[in-house]
């Protein structure tokens, strides 16, 4: 074949492979546009899902947390004990029944008109119908209604069907589970359609008190299912139920047409997924998701079904198919054309140089080749012309090729020699040194590195050196040898394990630089390789003593304790016979009135008995009330040692109102003034957190001023990712030379004028040390401190502000 012919046919094969290649990657492109759009509407029906299932739980938690304020929960023990109080609560609730079934629909019974008008009613009707329609154009929640324990209705938003409750299913589940839901339906008493949720209330103490209702209104919910048609013109949007039944539809429906008898339904199974199907002689993308509920919401199993048109999503994806067949066909009759006026240029060039070859072969060492141009004719040209010259110039250069012979054998024999400095050097060396290829093979190692790693020279070639690389170490050495490879850096440093060939470890310093070849091209690494073993040791055994330091910093906590503990057997002896002792004093200054005693021993002993013994008494007494006071402090902060803190989420507004309600007769008698903000939750230990805001609400106590209205905040904030709580009064303050000292044991600001035994702060500093906590003061003297709490964040948002005042006097508490 010519070389014309091999030109033009590999021209040929390479525009059609090219233009094979175009129609591939536009057929490649077609799929993954396919499942890259079946993927995004299955993400954005997912999404759509989760947010209505979100709603629907926001509904839910929206009545239950309303339901559970204080004044209900109350208005409900109120009906409970009334109905208690009853001869007959069962002929009572029935009677009522019999007047609430039989009135006409168009004229309530009193007892229906005074239960849709009481206080309760009201109030739901204002905050959880009128609030919504007032702010939002609906109702949230059509109808609402409160049962007490007892089953009978005590108030409503609208009419109910009946009066008793207690027999319905939906009560008997809630008053059990806590919880009732029933999926979407039909509700008559408010003429919509909705999710009927019953939920369970409760008093502080778990106690049953009654059953709130409420029928939740999906037809705004449901409305978000229009987000899915946002993209393309061609999207519909179905919400079915488990069973198949339209709850919202981008075109006309139905409520609750059944959907079932379609073919579609069937391919709807498992949690989500996506399919390309037909509907009407259309194909179409479909993709779908269940709903899977969101805490306390379960979820129905609703079903979220998207679609769009085929064409429209793939329109590009054939403009694109139709370019390139077009530019394909151009791309091969150019080529053919370029390649056929190329092939005829190259045969010209080819024939003159195979005629001047000829002519050279021939002994014609002065002819010339004639070509213009460039290119690599015209190189090869030139070429051969300097071939021609040298052939007649080699006789004449023999010796001075001899002499550049000689000159080479010497600068050899010089590289020799240092090649041999070089040996010994890197084989007498107190460290391991190789040389590494870029790969990571042993090319070069010296006999102390031999040593080091526990591998023959010869064995050791054989491996490259992740083999013989810690695991743990591996990643970071490799992520230096991928910079230096790349230019990142120049050298590196790491301390790092090798593994021996009896399969023990070696800690090592590793020293690294990389070697380019005049290119700029890596040709090998130099690494130093130090043994730190004996060193890494010592750090072990450094890290063993501070566990034992902690081991014994344990035992001390327990000999605290028991020191602490038993010591109060003796005390209570001491304090018991001091007791005695004065008895028996008294019992002796009454036999002392005897007049036969001389009044010289009387005159003696009567200071004695009257005086000095009681004296010494009273201070027994206050010894070991002191000395009771610090065991019992010490076996409170020795407790805190052994303890394990139970980790959870912390309602840190409610801890904060037990505490201040558990206080509440010490605030009201001090006069003073609790504020409590929006606290946000955290994680820590409920019980121990209670010990320690108590006791910084107790050091507020105890240190007020007495020249003005005290007043105590509690507020928090989130700071990344922890939440810092402050709690601050307007007392006396603390000293700036005292700051540092208030959190050791046994410190107390003003001994003389104040009681305890100087634990509190050191046992808030235990607390916090044990739950990833911290605290700091800040005080300025005669105005007031400010303790600041840090600990771990939990998610959550602030709850209410709570405020509590001292009662005024004469006032009983409610």
């Amino acid at each position: 074949m010519r070389t014309s012919q091999k030109i033009m046919a590999g021209f040929l094969v390479t525009l059609t492979l090219t233009a094979a290649l175009a129609f591939y990657a536009d057929f490649a492109s077609r799929r993954s546009l396919e499942e890259a759009i079946s993927h995004e509407l299955l993400i954005l029906a997912q999404e759509t899902m989760k947010r209505i299932d979100l709603t629907i739980h926001d509904r839910i938690m929206y009545v239950w947390n309303y339901a559970e304020q204080a004044w209900i929960l109350t208005f409900i023990a109120k009906s409970n004990q009334s109905f208690a109080a009853l001869d007959s609560p069962e002929d009572f609730m029935n009677r009522n029944e019999r007047e609430w079934i039989s009135a006409p629909p168009d004229s309530p019974s009193p007892v229906m008109g005074e239960l849709e008008d009481n206080e309760l009613s009201r109030r739901l009707r204002q905050h959880l119908i009128n609030f919504f329609v007032a702010n939002y154009g609906y109702s949230s929640f059509p109808n609402l209604f409160v049962t007490n324990r007892y089953g009978a209705v005590i108030a409503s938003t609208g009419r109910t069907r009946r009066y008793r409750q207690d027999k319905e299913p939906w009560w008997q589940t809630a008053r059990q589970q806590g919880m009732s839901l029933e999926d979407i339906a039909y509700d008559a008493p408010s003429d919509s359609y909705g999710i009927a949720v019953a939920l369970r209330l409760g008093d502080s103490d778990g106690n049953f008190l009654g059953v709130v209702r409420a029928i939740i209104n999906v037809g705004p919910i449901v409305k978000t299912a229009e987000i899915a048609t946002g993209r393309y013109q061609s999207a519909r949007t179905r919400l079915l139920t488990r069973d198949g039944k339209i709850i919202y539809r981008t075109r006309p429906y139905r409520f609750l047409q059944d959907f079932s008898y379609t073919d579609l339904l069937s391919r709807l199974q498992g949690e989500k997924g996506f399919f390309i199907g037909n509907e009407q002689n259309v194909q179409r993308f479909y993709s779908y998701a269940r709903s899977t509920g969101k805490e306390h919401y379960p979820g129905f199993g609703w079903i979220l079904l998207v679609s769009t048109d085929a064409d429209e999503v793939l329109a590009s994806a054939e403009v694109l198919r139709t370019r390139i067949a077009v530019v394909s066909i151009l791309l091969i009759m150019a080529g053919m054309v370029f390649a056929l006026v190329l092939s005829r240029t190259i045969n010209r060039s080819l024939a003159a140089l195979t005629a001047g070859a000829e002519r050279i072969g021939k002994g014609e060492f002065d002819f010339r080749m004639e070509l213009a141009g460039n290119d690599e004719f015209g190189q090869l040209a030139s070429a051969f012309n300097s071939m021609v010259s040298n052939l007649k110039e080699v006789t004449a250069s023999r010796d001075d090729l001899n002499a550049e012979i000689a000159e080479r054998n010497k600068a050899e024999k010089a590289l020799r020699e240092s090649e041999n400095r070089f040996r010994a050097t890197f084989e007498q060396a107190a460290v391991g040194i190789a040389l590494v290829s870029p790969q990571g093979g042993w090319l070069s190692v010296n006999r102390k590195l031999c040593a080091i790693v526990g591998y023959p020279e010869e064995k050791l070639r054989q491996l490259i050196f992740q083999d013989i690389t810690h695991p743990d170490d591996l990643d970071a050495d490799l992520e230096f040898h991928r910079q230096m490879l790349a230019g990142e850096i120049f050298t590196y440093s790491l301390e790092k394990r090798y593994i021996r060939l009896d399969g023990s470890l070696v800690w090592t310093n590793l020293t690294v630089f990389l070697v380019r070849d005049e290119d700029g091209v890596p040709a090998y690494f130099v690494s130093v390789i130090e043994d730190i073993d004996q060193r890494k040791k010592i750090e072990q055994e450094r890290d063993r003593l501070s566990m034992e330091l902690a081991r014994k910093n344990h035992e001390l906590e327990q000999i605290i304790y028991v020191t602490s503990h038993d010591l109060r057997s003796p005390l209570v002896n001491v304090q018991g016979f001091s007791r005695e002792l004065a008895a028996d004093i008294k019992s002796l200054l009454s036999l002392w009135q005897n007049p036969e005693i001389p009044a010289a021993i009387r005159q003696q002993a009567e200071p004695l008995l009257n005086e000095d013994i009681p004296e010494s008494l009273q201070f027994i007494e206050k010894g070991i009330s002191k000395m009771d006071a610090l065991l019992s402090g010490l076996l409170r902060l020795s407790r805190l040692g052994r303890a394990s803190p139970t980790l959870e989420e912390c309602d840190m507004n409610r801890l904060l109102t037990d505490i201040v309600t558990t206080m509440g007769f010490q605030i009201n008698e001090a006069g003073v003034e609790v504020i409590v903000d929006g606290l946000p939750t955290c994680l820590g230990d409920r019980d121990q957190l209670n010990q320690l805001f108590s006791n910084l609400l107790g050091n507020a106590l105890k240190y007020l001023d007495p020249g003005r209205p005290g007043r105590i905040n509690v507020n928090g904030v989130k700071d990344k990712g922890r939440s810092v709580y402050c709690v601050s009064d307007n007392g006396v303050g603390i000293a700036r030379e005292h700051q540092g000292k208030i959190f050791e044991i046994f410190h107390r600001l003003n001994p003389a004028a104040s009681e305890g035994e100087g634990l509190g702060l050191a046992i808030v500093n235990r607390i916090l040390d044990r739950l990833d906590g911290k605290i700091w003061v800040e005080s300025e003297e005669g105005k007031g401190s400010s303790f600041y709490v840090s600990l771990p964040g939990w998610k959550g948002g602030n709850r209410a502000r709570i405020a509590v005042t001292p009662l005024a006097k004469g006032e009983k508490e409610k």
